[in-house]
Protein backbone atom coordinates (compact mmCIF):
# COMPACT_ATOMS: atom_id res chain seq x y z
CA UNK A 1 0.00 0.00 0.00
CA UNK A 2 1.22 3.83 -0.03
CA UNK A 3 2.74 4.32 2.90
CA UNK A 4 3.05 8.25 3.98
CA UNK A 5 4.51 9.15 6.68
CA UNK A 6 6.84 6.60 8.73
CA UNK A 7 8.96 7.54 5.52
CA UNK A 8 8.81 11.04 6.90
CA UNK A 9 9.39 10.00 10.17
CA UNK A 10 12.96 8.64 9.34
CA UNK A 11 13.45 12.07 7.07
CA UNK A 12 12.64 14.15 10.28
CA UNK A 13 14.07 11.97 12.53
CA UNK A 14 17.19 11.74 10.58
CA UNK A 15 17.53 15.61 10.43
CA UNK A 16 17.67 15.68 13.87
CA UNK A 17 19.80 13.54 14.56
CA UNK A 18 17.98 11.19 16.68
CA UNK A 19 17.03 7.18 16.43
CA UNK A 20 13.90 6.04 15.55
CA UNK A 21 12.05 2.93 17.45
CA UNK A 22 9.74 0.09 15.50
CA UNK A 23 6.61 1.48 18.17
CA UNK A 24 7.12 4.66 19.88
CA UNK A 25 5.57 3.57 23.39
CA UNK A 26 5.27 7.51 23.82
CA UNK A 27 1.36 7.73 24.76
CA UNK A 28 -0.05 11.28 25.93
CA UNK A 29 -3.05 12.19 26.94
CA UNK A 30 -5.03 15.39 27.87
CA UNK A 31 -7.83 15.64 30.80
CA UNK A 32 -10.66 18.14 29.32
CA UNK A 33 -12.69 19.84 32.10
CA UNK A 34 -15.92 20.74 30.27
CA UNK A 35 -18.65 18.82 29.74
CA UNK A 36 -17.93 15.31 28.71
CA UNK A 37 -14.69 15.17 30.65
CA UNK A 38 -15.34 12.56 32.79
CA UNK A 39 -15.85 9.68 29.47
CA UNK A 40 -13.06 7.64 28.32
CA UNK A 41 -10.71 9.60 26.12
CA UNK A 42 -10.66 9.68 22.39
CA UNK A 43 -7.90 7.27 21.76
CA UNK A 44 -5.87 9.07 18.65
CA UNK A 45 -3.07 6.79 16.56
CA UNK A 46 -0.94 9.28 14.67
CA UNK A 47 2.83 9.22 13.89
CA UNK A 48 5.43 11.89 14.08
CA UNK A 49 4.65 13.99 10.79
CA UNK A 50 4.95 17.81 11.06
CA UNK A 51 0.96 17.95 9.44
CA UNK A 52 0.10 16.21 12.84
CA UNK A 53 1.39 19.01 14.95
CA UNK A 54 -2.04 20.89 15.36
CA UNK A 55 -2.37 18.28 17.85
CA UNK A 56 0.34 19.17 20.19
CA UNK A 57 -0.23 22.60 20.00
CA UNK A 58 -4.23 21.90 20.94
CA UNK A 59 -2.52 19.62 24.03
CA UNK A 60 -0.58 22.16 24.96
CA UNK A 61 -2.31 25.29 24.86
CA UNK A 62 -5.04 23.64 26.82
CA UNK A 63 -7.75 23.48 23.61
CA UNK A 64 -9.13 20.00 24.54
CA UNK A 65 -9.91 21.09 27.80
CA UNK A 66 -11.48 24.10 26.32
CA UNK A 67 -14.06 22.23 24.13
CA UNK A 68 -14.27 19.38 26.80
CA UNK A 69 -12.93 16.33 25.46
CA UNK A 70 -10.20 14.03 26.63
CA UNK A 71 -7.57 12.77 24.54
CA UNK A 72 -4.98 10.38 24.42
CA UNK A 73 -2.44 10.63 21.88
CA UNK A 74 -0.50 7.21 20.83
CA UNK A 75 2.76 7.84 18.41
CA UNK A 76 3.15 5.15 16.02
CA UNK A 77 6.65 4.94 14.24
CA UNK A 78 5.20 1.40 12.57
CA UNK A 79 2.88 1.64 10.13
CA UNK A 80 1.84 -1.81 10.06
CA UNK A 81 1.42 -1.68 14.22
CA UNK A 82 -0.72 1.47 13.48
CA UNK A 83 -3.27 -0.15 10.98
CA UNK A 84 -3.47 -2.96 13.29
CA UNK A 85 -4.22 -0.77 15.84
CA UNK A 86 -7.08 0.73 14.03
CA UNK A 87 -8.52 -1.88 12.30
CA UNK A 88 -8.42 -3.79 15.53
CA UNK A 89 -10.24 -1.11 17.57
CA UNK A 90 -7.50 -0.49 20.00
CA UNK A 91 -8.01 3.32 19.15
CA UNK A 92 -10.62 5.65 17.97
CA UNK A 93 -9.39 7.22 15.15
CA UNK A 94 -6.18 8.17 13.43
CA UNK A 95 -4.34 10.72 11.67
CA UNK A 96 -4.43 8.84 8.30
CA UNK A 97 -3.23 9.76 4.88
CA UNK A 98 -5.95 9.53 2.34
CA UNK A 99 -4.84 6.93 0.34
CA UNK A 100 -4.58 4.71 3.79
CA UNK A 101 -8.04 5.37 4.17
CA UNK A 102 -8.68 4.36 1.22
CA UNK A 103 -6.59 1.39 1.34
CA UNK A 104 -8.39 0.70 4.94
CA UNK A 105 -11.85 0.45 3.42
CA UNK A 106 -10.89 -1.20 0.40
CA UNK A 107 -10.06 -3.93 2.83
CA UNK A 108 -13.34 -3.93 5.15
CA UNK A 109 -12.49 -1.74 8.01
CA UNK A 110 -15.09 0.88 8.07
CA UNK A 111 -13.78 4.61 9.30
CA UNK A 112 -15.58 7.84 8.61
CA UNK A 113 -13.16 10.95 7.07
CA UNK A 114 -14.76 13.43 9.46
CA UNK A 115 -12.12 15.78 9.23
CA UNK A 116 -9.37 16.98 6.76
CA UNK A 117 -6.10 18.03 8.20
CA UNK A 118 -3.14 19.22 5.92
CA UNK A 119 -2.04 18.54 2.47
CA UNK A 120 1.51 18.43 0.80
CA UNK A 121 1.64 21.33 -1.53
CA UNK A 122 5.40 21.54 -2.39
CA UNK A 123 6.93 19.39 0.24
CA UNK A 124 6.66 16.16 -2.42
CA UNK A 125 8.17 16.56 -5.82
CA UNK A 126 9.43 15.01 -9.02
CA UNK A 127 13.29 16.33 -9.46
CA UNK A 128 14.78 16.36 -12.86
CA UNK A 129 18.42 16.66 -13.39
CA UNK A 130 20.41 18.20 -15.59
CA UNK A 131 18.34 17.68 -19.45
CA UNK A 132 15.27 16.93 -17.53
CA UNK A 133 13.08 20.10 -17.83
CA UNK A 134 9.41 18.22 -17.71
CA UNK A 135 7.81 15.05 -17.15
CA UNK A 136 8.30 14.08 -20.85
CA UNK A 137 11.76 14.59 -20.56
CA UNK A 138 11.47 10.95 -18.51
CA UNK A 139 10.80 9.41 -21.60
CA UNK A 140 14.07 6.78 -21.68
CA UNK A 141 15.20 7.59 -18.59
CA UNK A 142 15.52 6.61 -14.87
CA UNK A 143 13.75 7.42 -12.51
CA UNK A 144 14.67 6.86 -8.29
CA UNK A 145 11.34 6.27 -6.09
CA UNK A 146 10.42 4.08 -3.17
CA UNK A 147 7.31 1.36 -4.36
CA UNK A 148 4.91 1.64 -2.26
CA UNK A 149 5.01 4.82 -0.77
CA UNK A 150 3.22 8.64 -1.64
CA UNK A 151 6.37 9.42 -3.69
CA UNK A 152 4.91 6.35 -6.19
CA UNK A 153 1.22 7.90 -5.89
CA UNK A 154 2.80 11.56 -6.71
CA UNK A 155 4.56 9.90 -9.61
CA UNK A 156 1.48 7.73 -11.32
CA UNK A 157 -0.35 10.46 -10.88
CA UNK A 158 1.90 12.68 -12.63
CA UNK A 159 2.56 10.34 -15.81
CA UNK A 160 -1.13 9.70 -15.85
CA UNK A 161 -1.85 13.48 -16.21
CA UNK A 162 0.82 13.78 -19.02
CA UNK A 163 -0.41 10.87 -20.67
CA UNK A 164 2.53 9.09 -20.27
CA UNK A 165 3.03 5.33 -19.89
CA UNK A 166 5.66 4.28 -16.48
CA UNK A 167 6.78 1.02 -18.66
CA UNK A 168 8.70 4.17 -20.86
CA UNK A 169 10.33 4.72 -18.24
CA UNK A 170 13.19 2.90 -16.09
CA UNK A 171 12.36 2.86 -12.35
CA UNK A 172 15.22 2.56 -9.37
CA UNK A 173 14.03 1.22 -6.32
CA UNK A 174 15.57 3.66 -3.34
CA UNK A 175 14.21 4.89 -0.45
CA UNK A 176 13.60 8.58 -0.47
CA UNK A 177 16.96 10.01 0.78
CA UNK A 178 18.78 7.94 -1.44
CA UNK A 179 16.97 8.35 -4.16
CA UNK A 180 17.77 12.43 -3.43
CA UNK A 181 21.39 11.34 -3.18
CA UNK A 182 21.42 9.07 -6.29
CA UNK A 183 20.24 12.35 -8.38
CA UNK A 184 22.93 14.44 -6.65
CA UNK A 185 25.55 11.90 -7.38
CA UNK A 186 24.42 11.42 -11.56
CA UNK A 187 23.28 7.91 -10.75
CA UNK A 188 19.72 8.95 -12.09
CA UNK A 189 17.99 11.34 -14.39
CA UNK A 190 15.29 12.38 -11.87
CA UNK A 191 13.86 11.33 -8.15
CA UNK A 192 10.71 11.34 -6.38
CA UNK A 193 10.79 12.23 -3.09
CA UNK A 194 10.27 14.72 -0.01
CA UNK A 195 11.50 17.55 1.97
CA UNK A 196 14.14 17.86 3.39
CA UNK A 197 15.71 15.50 0.46
CA UNK A 198 14.01 18.21 -2.10
CA UNK A 199 15.85 21.16 -0.67
CA UNK A 200 19.28 19.05 0.12
CA UNK A 201 18.89 18.26 -3.80
CA UNK A 202 18.33 21.66 -5.47
CA UNK A 203 21.13 23.12 -3.11
CA UNK A 204 23.81 21.41 -4.84
CA UNK A 205 25.17 22.50 -7.82
CA UNK A 206 23.77 19.93 -10.35
CA UNK A 207 21.28 21.58 -12.16
CA UNK A 208 18.49 19.73 -10.30
CA UNK A 209 14.97 21.40 -10.88
CA UNK A 210 11.46 20.48 -9.48
CA UNK A 211 9.24 19.08 -12.29
CA UNK A 212 6.06 18.53 -10.60
CA UNK A 213 5.01 18.80 -6.83
CA UNK A 214 2.01 17.51 -5.28
CA UNK A 215 0.45 21.59 -5.68
CA UNK A 216 0.15 20.51 -9.04
CA UNK A 217 -2.72 18.48 -8.08
CA UNK A 218 -4.31 20.02 -4.90
CA UNK A 219 -4.87 17.27 -2.26
CA UNK A 220 -3.00 14.32 -4.05
CA UNK A 221 -1.13 13.83 -1.12
CA UNK A 222 -3.11 15.03 2.22
CA UNK A 223 -4.47 13.72 5.62
CA UNK A 224 -7.41 13.59 7.76
CA UNK A 225 -9.09 12.40 10.90
CA UNK A 226 -11.07 9.34 10.41
CA UNK A 227 -13.30 7.80 13.31
CA UNK A 228 -14.55 4.93 13.84
CA UNK A 229 -18.53 5.19 12.79
CA UNK A 230 -19.76 3.43 15.81
CA UNK A 231 -17.59 5.77 18.25
CA UNK A 232 -19.22 8.83 15.97
CA UNK A 233 -22.44 7.23 16.91
CA UNK A 234 -22.05 7.30 20.60
CA UNK A 235 -19.77 9.98 21.21
CA UNK A 236 -21.26 12.94 18.15
CA UNK A 237 -19.97 15.67 20.96
CA UNK A 238 -16.52 14.22 21.60
CA UNK A 239 -15.92 14.25 17.98
CA UNK A 240 -16.69 17.76 17.29
CA UNK A 241 -14.70 19.10 20.57
CA UNK A 242 -12.03 17.43 18.59
CA UNK A 243 -12.37 19.21 15.53
CA UNK A 244 -13.03 22.36 17.08
CA UNK A 245 -9.93 21.68 18.97
CA UNK A 246 -7.83 21.15 16.15
CA UNK A 247 -9.26 24.35 14.02
CA UNK A 248 -8.02 26.54 17.46
CA UNK A 249 -4.57 24.70 16.80
CA UNK A 250 -4.51 25.48 13.09
CA UNK A 251 -5.74 29.53 13.88
CA UNK A 252 -2.67 30.03 16.86
CA UNK A 253 -0.24 28.03 14.53
CA UNK A 254 -0.92 30.91 11.91
CA UNK A 255 -1.10 33.84 14.13
CA UNK A 256 2.34 32.23 16.10
CA UNK A 257 4.25 30.19 13.68
CA UNK A 258 7.54 30.66 15.58
CA UNK A 259 5.89 29.52 18.83
CA UNK A 260 3.76 27.03 17.55
CA UNK A 261 6.23 25.48 14.99
CA UNK A 262 8.71 24.79 17.91
CA UNK A 263 5.92 22.96 20.03
CA UNK A 264 4.98 20.83 16.71
CA UNK A 265 9.18 20.60 17.02
CA UNK A 266 9.31 19.93 20.94
CA UNK A 267 6.64 17.06 20.26
CA UNK A 268 8.72 15.29 17.24
CA UNK A 269 12.01 15.61 19.10
CA UNK A 270 13.29 18.02 16.58
CA UNK A 271 14.84 21.01 16.19
CA UNK A 272 12.52 23.75 14.73
CA UNK A 273 14.62 25.28 12.03
CA UNK A 274 15.74 21.56 10.49
CA UNK A 275 11.81 20.93 10.30
CA UNK A 276 11.79 24.24 8.21
CA UNK A 277 11.41 23.14 4.98
CA UNK A 278 8.76 20.56 6.08
CA UNK A 279 6.83 23.20 7.56
CA UNK A 280 6.96 25.29 4.14
CA UNK A 281 5.66 22.79 2.25
CA UNK A 282 2.70 21.47 3.81
CA UNK A 283 -0.56 23.59 4.14
CA UNK A 284 -2.55 23.39 7.12
CA UNK A 285 -6.73 23.11 7.00
CA UNK A 286 -9.14 24.94 9.44
CA UNK A 287 -12.32 23.77 9.81
CA UNK A 288 -14.30 25.53 7.21
CA UNK A 289 -11.52 24.42 5.04
CA UNK A 290 -12.13 20.99 5.80
CA UNK A 291 -15.69 22.03 4.94
CA UNK A 292 -15.22 23.12 1.69
CA UNK A 293 -12.79 19.87 0.21
CA UNK A 294 -15.33 17.79 1.64
CA UNK A 295 -17.43 19.22 -1.06
CA UNK A 296 -15.86 19.83 -3.42
CA UNK A 297 -13.70 18.28 -6.40
CA UNK A 298 -11.29 17.03 -3.94
CA UNK A 299 -14.38 14.26 -3.23
CA UNK A 300 -15.22 14.07 -6.97
CA UNK A 301 -12.08 14.39 -8.36
CA UNK A 302 -8.96 14.03 -6.61
CA UNK A 303 -10.17 11.06 -3.72
CA UNK A 304 -11.02 9.00 -7.23
CA UNK A 305 -7.45 9.77 -8.61
CA UNK A 306 -5.71 8.68 -5.84
CA UNK A 307 -7.73 5.49 -5.92
CA UNK A 308 -7.33 5.17 -9.08
CA UNK A 309 -3.92 5.26 -9.15
CA UNK A 310 -3.55 2.93 -6.19
CA UNK A 311 -5.76 0.26 -8.29
CA UNK A 312 -3.49 0.78 -11.09
CA UNK A 313 -0.61 -0.01 -8.78
CA UNK A 314 -2.44 -3.00 -8.03
CA UNK A 315 -2.70 -1.94 -4.53
CA UNK A 316 -6.70 -2.24 -4.16
CA UNK A 317 -8.40 -4.67 -6.50
CA UNK A 318 -11.62 -2.07 -7.02
CA UNK A 319 -12.25 1.43 -5.40
CA UNK A 320 -14.06 1.43 -2.20
CA UNK A 321 -17.22 3.57 -2.27
CA UNK A 322 -15.78 6.10 -0.38
CA UNK A 323 -18.48 8.91 -0.54
CA UNK A 324 -20.72 6.80 2.11
CA UNK A 325 -17.81 6.99 4.96
CA UNK A 326 -17.13 10.83 4.11
CA UNK A 327 -18.92 13.42 6.69
CA UNK A 328 -18.88 16.91 6.86
CA UNK A 329 -21.12 17.05 10.65
CA UNK A 330 -17.98 18.11 12.43
CA UNK A 331 -16.49 20.63 10.47
CA UNK A 332 -19.24 22.36 8.99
Amino acid sequence: MFTHHPARIIAAIAVAGLAAGSLAACSTSSSGSGEGSESAPFRLATSTWVGFGPWYIAEKKGYFDDHGVDVEITNFDDYGAELAAVSSGQVDGANYATNAWLQQLSQGVELDLVMMEDRSTTADAVIGGPGIASLDDLVGKTVAYETGTTSELLYLAALDAAGIDPEEITHVELHADQAGSALIAGQVDAAVTYEPYISTALAQDGGATVIYSADEIPGIISDGLVVDPDYIEANPDTVSGMTAAWNDAVEFLADNPDEGRQIIADALGAQSDDLASAFEGVSYYTAADSAEALTSDFVSETIPLIAESMRKAGLIETVPDFESFVSTDFVE
